[in-house]
């Protein structure tokens, strides 16, 4: 199942709708073994004839295009059910937790994690630590504002612990696959 305005995850949410899952498209070049390629689509089947409903709450980001200048300290978005931190038991997170962050350098990034870091990969977080993703969270949007638009500009992906100091989260830079996104979506009508 596949959920959109879901806040609680205890409740049912105002705005919460649920839909069977008609696709998942893995991208062909991700293996369990690399953290290259880490980003995912999903056909929703439609319910009662209907697919998602946009409203207050529930609304739809843009895709950057291939071009997109992922400027270093924007402050974007990340939201996940993941667990506040990586000494919190997993268990019990049932609350939609949101956090800003900014986008760190790319030179950063890599003295950071080294040749791990491909093309296809931006860093965000602080590099003091404190706020950051944390595990539960992968999959989840890092969510930019540019020129008032809002692009899903990154996908959670890996890092080294939580919001710890010298290592911000790496991201799935949606930017870099573009092509492939729109492909993929033209494929699946």
């Amino acid at each position: 199942m596949v959920y959109t305005g879901d806040h609680d995850l205890l409740e049912n949410d105002t705005f919460e709708e649920q839909f069977e899952l008609e696709h998942l498209i893995k991208h062909p070049n991700f293996t369990n073994s690399s953290t290259d390629f880490d980003i995912a689509l999903m056909k929703v089947k439609l319910n009662n004839g209907y697919g998602i409903q946009f409203n207050d709450e529930v609304q739809p980001a843009c895709l950057p295009d291939a071009s997109m200048y992922y400027e270093t300290g924007l402050t974007c978005h990340i939201s996940g059910w993941g667990i506040p931190s990586y000494d919190t038991d997993f268990k019990g997170q049932t609350v939609l937790s949101a956090a800003e962050v900014r986008l760190i350098d790319d030179d950063d990034c890599k003295r950071t994690y080294g040749t791990e870091i491909t093309p296809n990969m931006v860093c965000a977080g602080y590099m003091e630590g404190g706020i950051d993703a944390c595990a539960g969270d992968s999959g989840g949007p890092l969510v930019c504002s540019v020129e008032g638009l809002y692009y899903v500009m990154g996908v959670i992906s890996w890092g080294t612990g939580c919001a710890l100091p010298g290592y911000p989260t790496v991201y799935a830079k949606v930017a870099a696959f573009q092509s492939w996104i729109e492909t993929t979506i033209a494929s699946y009508p």
